[in-house]
């Protein structure tokens, strides 16, 4: 066989799941594969690990649809089941925590996409988590289930990550009295990015 002619596995088993996702869409079944799926078709050989981490984030609460496109993301990026389900550990801190998972998917994406170390997109996760759980703390009527809450939290938790310090946002919650704390911290962040650049 020519090399022309030869695929890369993995490459194979995304474009048949892509495939199926199509196929099932067209023919009225908007049914996406689910994470335990993804994982036995991209990561075959050595699933044991990684599927233990995947039904920890389902168990959490993670959206399916995120978790398959991690794991979709870090097989194309030639990630081990071990190094992807390192990179999902955290995921599942933040989604027992009852925390937004989007945020550290919206990273994990990213860091996948750059090509970036396992290990340092470990670290990068590590530090967001911290900055939302002080963010949690600020946010003191944080309830995952209202959007404003969690607006203010992805506000405080990104203006935190960007250097405003906790007692800055301390004391802006504590001014802000009924203003919206969300729009004063998106607006220190800004400022303090802006400064910073």
């Amino acid at each position: 066989m020519s090399s022309r002619y030869r695929i890369i596995p993995k490459v194979l088993v995304a474009a048949t799941i892509l495939l199926a996702c199509f196929c099932s869409a067209a023919l009225g079944e908007e049914r996406a594969p689910s994470a335990r799926e993804a994982v036995s078709s991209l990561f075959p050989q050595d699933s044991g690990a990684l599927m233990k981490g995947v039904l920890r984030i389902e168990a959490a609460g993670v959206p399916s649809h995120e978790t398959v496109e991690i794991l979709s993301r870090a097989s194309r990026a030639s990630l081990s089941a071990e190094d992807t389900n390192r990179i999902l550990e955290p995921m599942a801190k933040v989604a027992e925590e009852g925390l937004p998972t989007g945020p550290f998917t919206d990273k994990i994406m990213e860091g996948l996409a750059k090509n970036v170390p396992s290990n340092l997109i470990v670290s990068v996760l590590d530090k967001k988590l911290a900055a939302y759980r002080a963010a949690k703390e600020l946010v003191g009527n944080y309830n995952p289930d209202r959007e404003e809450t969690k607006g203010a939290l992805v506000s405080v938790a990104l203006a935190m990550e960007r250097g405003v310090s906790r007692g800055a946002v301390g004391r802006l919650a504590t001014s802000a009295g009924g203003g919206d704390l969300n729009v004063i911290v998106e607006a220190l962040a800004h400022l303090l990015l802006a400064v910073n650049t």
